[in-house]
């Protein structure tokens, strides 16, 4: 299990680092039951189900979180946690609309059109620390499609949500620490190498 877990995160590696020289783009990798995004613009990974962390506390996400860390790790990886501003910031100015990479890659947070609704989100905490006078808050950013055709953004550092609040359209942008692009690629290319020779 330890060998096919690293012949998959090598590929993964490689794969963003190839992609990263070329037009940004998100590609979902999949695990058995476990998928993430990979951004090629910034080589991380992103958690690819928003709606996971939705009606949740924003303490309540981030136990949740951490739980994906528990063990070996989701997708093996160990150290997911909620995207901070600066990680935003590539991610959200890379594919944000007209793009539709986001909601391509990245299951909603809140989906009713099944049950007669009218609106879909891509929706999400993240963590920059925002203030409101009725109690302590944190940013939120999202897409929303209407069946009308109309799409809806809410940008970067206008959007707050109080930590204590429990909104059921509202998931967590969930990334991972992992090197630049030119790294990954070297780290990949070199660890095929290395299983190679054995």
């Amino acid at each position: 299990m330890r060998n096919v877990r690293m012949t998959i995160w090598l590929v993964v590696v490689v794969v963003c680092g190839i992609t990263s020289v070329s037009q940004a783009t998100l590609t979902v990798l999949t695990e058995g039951d476990e998928k993430v995004v990979c951004d090629s613009n910034t080589g991380k990974y992103w958690y690819w189900d928003l709606s996971v962390f939705k009606s949740m506390t924003y303490e309540e996400q981030i136990n949740g979180i951490e739980s994906l860390n528990s063990g070996s790790g989701y997708f093996g990886i160990d150290d997911w946690h909620l995207a901070t501003r600066t990680e935003m910031d590539p991610f959200w100015s890379a594919y944000d609309l007209p793009s539709t990479e986001i909601e391509d890659s990245f299951n909603p947070s809140y989906d009713p059109t099944d049950d007669g609704g009218v609106q879909i989100y891509w929706r999400g905490r993240y963590e920059e620390v925002g203030y409101r006078p009725d109690g302590d808050s944190h940013y939120e950013a999202y897409h929303e499609w209407h069946n009308s055709g109309v799409w809806r953004v809410k940008p970067l550092g206008v959007g707050l949500m109080l930590d204590n609040v429990q909104h059921h359209q509202t998931g967590a942008w969930v990334t991972s620490y992992v090197p630049e692009p030119t790294t990954l690629l070297l780290l990949g290319l070199g660890g095929l190498m290395l299983r190679r020779k054995r």
